[in-house]
């Protein structure tokens, strides 16, 4: 690795400690550079700004959901385990991003957080798609998966990606600990029933073939992810916004 490069990482490493640790708010540029022992116009050679710093981090993180996917991959795993599974790792609230989760929780509603997201959404589908895609093409000449169109795969990961900042909804909700729950209320349970009947059916899948994540876990790591970013926030000297009941 070049020395620009060890750089680079060394700040994305340092940043990362303190975002997880302090907040994202909370952590200024100079924080970070105290770390590393440098002067700013080393830190702006290689990054114009502090969100360009976590929207880089949330790249990384992408790269290595998928390599955890493809570590986690058996070779006696049926095309629909695999699938399975590619989706888990790809979803940014599993429990190994619930940190990661926690960060983006404390920017959502934001110019930059929608900035951040739609970055990770891109990464997100850059380090996954072709995966994706290949096992619905040996699904589907399995006789298991129906692709009457050839947009239809990449239609299908958008529906699915699209579920995140709903996801990210019901961590604001957490944040705001909003009890008794607003008429037609969607939560954990609703909305991993519907990815799930939307991927399949969009897809032609057996039914009950997917099972994402569960939607007890998905509640675990939203109501951690939550008490992190309304902590970090609280230390800022923010609120936590309330949240709207939008799909987007």
């Amino acid at each position: 690795m070049r020395k620009g490069d060890e750089r680079k990482a060394s700040l994305l490493k340092a940043a990362k400690e303190l975002f997880f640790s302090r907040g994202y708010a909370a952590t200024s540029v100079n924080d970070i550079l105290d770390t590393q022992h440098i002067s700013k116009g080393s830190f702006y050679h290689h990054f114009d700004s502090k969100l360009e710093v976590l929207t880089e981090l949330c790249k990384q993180h992408q790269l290595e959901a998928a390599e955890r996917y493809r570590s986690a991959v058996k070779e006696d795993m049926s095309a629909l385990e695999k699938l399975d599974l590619l989706l888990y790792h790809a979803l940014p609230a599993n429990p190994e991003e619930t940190k990661m989760c926690a960060l983006l929780l404390q920017l959502h509603r934001t110019p930059e957080g929608d900035q951040v997201i739609s970055a990770m959404l891109a990464a997100q589908k850059n380090a996954f798609f072709s995966l994706f895609s290949g096992l619905l093409d040996t699904l589907a000449a399995e006789g298991k998966a129906y692709l009457p169109l050839e947009s239809l795969p990449e239609l299908a990961w958008d529906i699915y990606t699209g579920m995140y900042r709903r996801i990210l909804s019901l961590g604001l909700d957490h944040m705001q600990e909003r009890s008794p729950r607003p008429p037609r209320y969607i939560d954990e349970g609703q909305l991993t029933a519907a990815m799930r009947y939307l991927l399949e059916r969009t897809l032609d899948l057996p039914f009950g073939s997917l099972t994402i994540i569960r939607a007890e876990t998905l509640s675990a790591v939203l109501e951690e992810a939550a008490e992190i970013a309304r902590t970090a926030k609280q230390a800022a000297g923010e609120e936590a916004e309330g949240s709207q009941l939008s799909l987007f």
